[in-house]
């Protein structure tokens, strides 16, 4: 007998969930911790459903869509109750430091610029990329997550990708991020159709040398930024904060190309 669509996608989320409870189990958060969040989540994204839909938006519409009971949607609902993060521009930043002709060098690379006083480079740069920025506090998040580096003659960049290691929120809710847009993509490749599909590829080998993992480790890393700078300077052209023939006051497109690694030293085939 064919399975269902509902018991295929039950069977999907079954394993898609199990690397996110191995992460919660590893931080020693339990069950009801888990059964709160579900149901914020499941009613933000009814909302939200409805919301692109253009309809109606009730606590009896949310309860009877996500099967969470009234009194749980009222409490969430009318008191706004959703868990959101202000989307980080520092990446985008960090692209326009390497896209626009006025802070790079002749051969092309990021150059050093001023980051003193209020009309420095480096307030030109955020203010380029948003003026809602205050540039003190971007310069902070970029030293602290090492991605620049002060010198004699101004502001270095370090790395060109905002990737973030130690610093355990801004890692757990990249990983969000990332999978919210992993998961969408899938979904509408699976059931949009699309004349032209969202990009989604893997590559995998299970009978690696260990002893060529360094090299590999290095490798993937120095490709994917070189990829990403290409990703980079392609996108710039059409996006109107970068590039203003393109800035627009009615609807924009969000444009997410992500790439990851994962080497698993004691794997057993």
């Amino acid at each position: 007998m064919a399975k269902s669509a509902k018991d295929i996608i039950l069977e999907g989320a079954m394993f898609m969930l199990r690397p996110v409870l191995r992460l919660c189990l590893r931080h020693s958060l339990k069950l009801n911790d888990l059964i709160e969040i579900v149901k914020i989540v499941y009613v933000q994204v009814a909302k939200e459903d409805l919301q692109k839909r253009s309809e109606d938006v009730s606590v009896s519409r949310l309860s009877v869509m996500t099967g969470v009971h009234r009194k749980d949607v009222t409490r969430i609902y009318r008191n706004n109750d959703f868990r959101t993060r202000a989307e980080s521009l520092v990446s985008k930043i960090l692209g326009a430091w390497q896209q626009n002709p006025h802070f790079l060098t002749k051969s092309g690379k990021p150059r050093t610029i001023s980051v003193e006083g209020s009309n420095s480079e480096f307030t030109q740069l955020v203010r380029s990329v948003s003026a809602d920025l205050n540039p003190y506090t971007v310069l902070y998040e970029m030293e602290r997550a090492g991605l620049v580096k002060r010198t004699a003659r101004g502001l270095n960049m370090v790395s060109g990708s905002h990737i973030s290691s130690e610093n355990l929120e801004e890692g757990v809710m990249l990983l969000a991020e990332d999978l919210n847009d992993l998961v969408s993509g899938v979904e509408e490749n699976v059931f949009e159709r699309k004349e032209v599909p969202n990009l989604h590829l893997k590559t995998e080998y299970d009978k690696i040398d260990p002893r060529a993992l360094p090299k590999i480790r290095e490798w993937l890393i120095e490709q994917g930024e070189v990829f990403h700078r290409k990703a980079r300077k392609f996108l710039a052209e059409f996006d109107g904060d970068l590039n203003p023939k393109r800035a627009t006051d009615g609807e924009v497109a969000r444009v997410v190309i992500g790439s990851f690694s994962r080497i698993e030293e004691d794997f057993k085939s």
